[in-house]
Order: C-alpha cells, then sequence, then structure tokens
C-alpha cells in the first residue's frame, strides 16, 4: 500500500512527490518499473526483499536543453528520505543479509549516474558476510567527485565484540 502526493509538469517532463509505501517486494518487477537510474542504483546495491519508502523529497526532472521534438534525456532525479529494511539484503562492498533496519538518504542522480549520497544506515540486526551483527551504524556517503559509496564511521557489535572502521 502507499500514498504519493505533489505535482506533475508534463510540459517540463518534471514532477515533485512524497512517496510512501509499505511492503514494498524489490524483485524484478519493480525494478523494471523503475526510471533507469534509479533502477541502476538499486541494482548496484543488489537490493532484495520488502522495504517500505518515506521519501518527503522525490524530484525527477529532464534538465536537458535538447529540442522538444527530439527523445528526452535521461531524468535527473533528487530525493531525500527513509527507506526501511525488512528482512533485505544487499551488497555495498560487503554482502548483507537478513537486515532489519533503514537507510536514511540525500540523494542525486544526474544522467543516469549517482552523483552524490549522504546518508546514514542503521540495522538493529543483519548477516554481514556470514557472520551476525547487531547495532550497526554507518554514514553513507558519496561525493561528486569519488567514484564509490563509503561507509565512514561504521560501529557494531559482532562475535562477542564491538568493531568500527571505515570501507
Amino acid at each position: 500500500s502507499g500514498t504519493v502526493d505533489g505535482t506533475q509538469h508534463m510540459d517540463k517532463r518534471d514532477w515533485s512527490v512524497r512517496l510512501a509505501a509499505r511492503g514494498v517486494m524489490v524483485d524484478d518487477e519493480l525494478l523494471n518499473a523503475l526510471p533507469a537510474s534509479l533502477k541502476g542504483l538499486l541494482t548496484s546495491i543488489s537490493l532484495k526483499g520488502k522495504v517500505a519508502v518515506d521519501f518527503d523529497k522525490l524530484h525527477v526532472f529532464n534538465a536537458s536543453t535538447a529540442p522538444a521534438d527530439q527523445p528526452p534525456a535521461m531524468p535527473d532525479i533528487d530525493f531525500a528520505g527513509t527507506l526501511w529494511l525488512n528482512d533485505a539484503s544487499l551488497d555495498i562492498g560487503v554482502p548483507i543479509e537478513k537486515a532489519t533496519g533503514r537507510l536514511t538518504l540525500a540523494s542525486s542522480l544526474h544522467q543516469g549516474h549517482l552523483a552524490t549520497i549522504d546518508g546514514g544506515i542503521e540495522a538493529w540486526s543483519m548477516k554481514m558476510a556470514g557472520r551476525e551483527v547487531t547495532n550497526f551504524r554507518a554514514k553513507l556517503l558519496k561525493r561528486p567527485d569519488e567514484t564509490g559509496l563509503r561507509l565512514d564511521d561504521m560501529q557494531a557489535e559482532v562475535a562477542g565484540g564491538t568493531m568500527g572502521g571505515r570501507i
């Protein structure tokens, strides 16, 4: 189930919405329904499983100056909100399974590529590289001049102790 509230300007190929959805299964059907740049982002982290989303900002727009009679360029997307994980799996450089927690994100996709991410990950429970992990926290970052995602200020409880670091 979900709700969408916002505006759409068809003549400018521009829409700005707030989006909330529960019980969303991240599978091929969903991925194929998304704009290519969002599909690419979710595919790049291999996100699978059931999620909920609360996006206060989802702005999809065409920044291209191409004439209207030409095929539209890939839209740019700016978004901010929370992605809730419920027994989900993903790969952010390390395979993660059975994750229950949330990702808070403020991100931009430009010309089909991830430009920036400023956010965080909190996982109350998960398996990381096959090990049980609890109370995982990290900052999730990507700057325009960087090619990959960074996890900074990681902290978690694993194997009876605590771990910390960055990837």
